[in-house]
């Protein structure tokens, strides 16, 4: 996930970068590679907003639980 500042095409690429560098983590610590799926979601799920009016400085710090990956665990059957 990436906050609602700057341009959604980099967002989305930014995401997308930031999964895949966790599932090349979780796979060179042992997990099956076709065990992982990396998505990326851009801006498009913020957990929280900000009022985009506010200095800089503290809208990045307001934004930054939008800046995050989730990790979902799945049994398998």
């Amino acid at each position: 996930h990436a906050d609602q500042l700057g341009d959604r095409q980099v967002n989305l690429q930014v995401s997308r970068q930031r999964a895949q560098t966790i599932k090349t983590y979780l796979v060179g610590k042992g997990v099956p590679a076709e065990l992982v799926e990396a998505v990326g979601e851009g801006s498009e799920k913020p957990l929280v907003k900000c009022d985009m009016q506010q200095p800089r400085a503290q809208l990045i710090q307001c934004l930054e639980p939008n800046r995050r990956v989730e990790i979902e665990v799945r049994a398998l059957n």
